[in-house]
């Protein structure tokens, strides 16, 4: 009776243990599922002040502290 009772209690607190450490455990992804992208600052616009398009200051060309949105805005702005 002893050695039954004993059994029981093992497999009791295995069960305990596997039920605390899946609670704790951080979620798992699904297999075949990446990590979601990095969320990323928007980045900032700029206005040409030539002909009045915004667009991301990394694509526009710099000419001081003007943005153009290509050099023949740049080359207009120079003109007048």
């Amino acid at each position: 009776m002893a050695i039954l009772r004993f059994v029981l209690l093992t497999i009791l607190v295995l069960v305990v243990l596997r039920l605390v450490r899946f609670a704790l455990a951080p979620p798992r992804r699904p297999a075949g599922r990446s990590a979601p992208p990095p969320r990323t600052l928007p980045e900032a616009l700029v206005q040409d002040p030539v002909c009045g398009l915004r667009l991301p200051a990394s694509r526009a060309v710099r000419d001081g502290e003007a943005f153009f949105c290509s050099e023949d805005c740049r080359r207009a702005s120079r003109g007048r």
